[in-house]
Formats: C-alpha cells, structure tokens, sequence
C-alpha cells in the first residue's frame, strides 16, 4: 500500500474518496496499524507501505516504536535524474502510469539555480533521513535506485523479508523518464555546464 497525499494505492486499486483520506490524515498511525492488522488477518505472508519525504510524519514515530516492522530505504543516487522525474510529475501530476501512451514526453522548462535547488533539498532529505534510521532498532535494507534493476534483486530482498520469491515480483509500471538525462529539459546546455562546473558531472551521464 502506498499511503500518497491525494489517494491511497493498493495493488491494482486506487481510492480518492474524501472521507476516506480525511479519516486517514486525522490519525495516519492507527490507519497504518489498522492496515497492517487486516492484512495479516487475511493470511499475506507479508505486508507492506510505502512512506515518503513529505508524507505523515506521525508514521516516523509509528515505525520507531515498532521494531518489528522491516525496512527497505531507497535512494536515488542520480539528482539530476530524480528532480527531472519530481518536476515532470508535479506538471502533469502524474506520478506513475501503466501505459506507454500516456508518458509526457515533453521537455522541462527548469533553469539550473531551480533544479539545483530542488537537487539539494532532496539531497538534504536523504542526509537526515539516513542518520534517522540509524537510530532506529528495525532492521534495514539499504537500496540504490540502480539496485532495482539488477538480476539478483528479487532474491536479496525476500531474503531479507523471509519470505518466499515468486515469478510474479515484477512492475507493471511503465518508466516515465528517458535514460538520456538532460533530454528531459528544455535548458540543456545551461544545466550542463552548470552541474559540469559543480562537480556533478557524473549526474549527466545515463543512469542506467
């Protein structure tokens, strides 16, 4: 389950409706909790949700007093890559699709000094967040966004889940961002020679 700002995602369902995300933000935890107790009554194996920078912060405490609770922390490496995919996805609000045919090919308008920013301010969160888990008794897996994409990556995380690994572990999510990364702005040749002379070179370079 995905617990997003304007929805709640399952898998293969979605659920907007009002009360709903009102009852959920008036007490994020004992939804959290209450979605976990029905799962596990339902027989999963294991159950799981997604938190993210910006989502309920009430859940960082939820997740802390609950040590059982296993966590896979993932990271994007690539900044530049990861501020492309935020900005596109704030412009067209489209956070993720199955279909090709709905992918926004569009370059961004975006100067280096915004995008730069917006690399930072993540790049900050990643930062704290990392030392906050550190602090923490629940067992952790550490995840590259590049890890994902490996072939033994399936196993290594039900390994660390105890669970079986299934032929079904696959995303039906179609990638929305090109691999070529400053394709997806408009200003390329400024925000080349900007990240080049920070040092981030390496950021311009395909991410996979």
């Amino acid at each position: 389950m995905c617990v997003a700002p304007h929805g709640v995602i399952g898998i293969g369902w979605v659920n907007r409706e009002a009360k709903t995300l009102l009852d959920r933000d008036i007490a994020p935890a004992d939804y959290l909790d209450e979605f976990y107790k029905w799962d596990t009554f339902s027989g999963a194996t294991a159950v799981g949700a997604k938190w993210m920078i910006g989502h309920h912060p009430e859940i960082l405490d939820y997740i802390r007093d609950n040590p059982d609770i296993r966590i896979l922390s993932l990271r994007r490496d690539n900044k530049l890559a990861q501020v492309a995919s935020h900005m596109k996805a704030v412009q067209t609000k489209q956070w993720a699709t199955r279909k090709a045919s709905e992918v926004d090919r569009e370059p961004i308008e975006a100067g280096p000094r915004r995008v730069a920013q917006v690399a930072r301010e993540m790049a900050t969160s990643d930062y704290l967040f990392t030392h906050w888990l550190k602090g923490l008794r629940n067992p952790a897996m550490h995840i590259s966004y590049r890890d994902m994409f490996s072939s033994n990556f399936n196993s290594e995380v039900c390994t660390f889940l105890g669970v079986a690994q299934s032929n079904q572990m696959a995303s039906s999510l179609v990638k929305q961002g090109s691999n070529d990364i400053l394709s997806r702005f408009k200003n390329a040749a400024a925000i080349k020679d900007y990240f080049t002379a920070v040092g981030n070179a390496g950021w311009l370079q395909p991410e996979l």
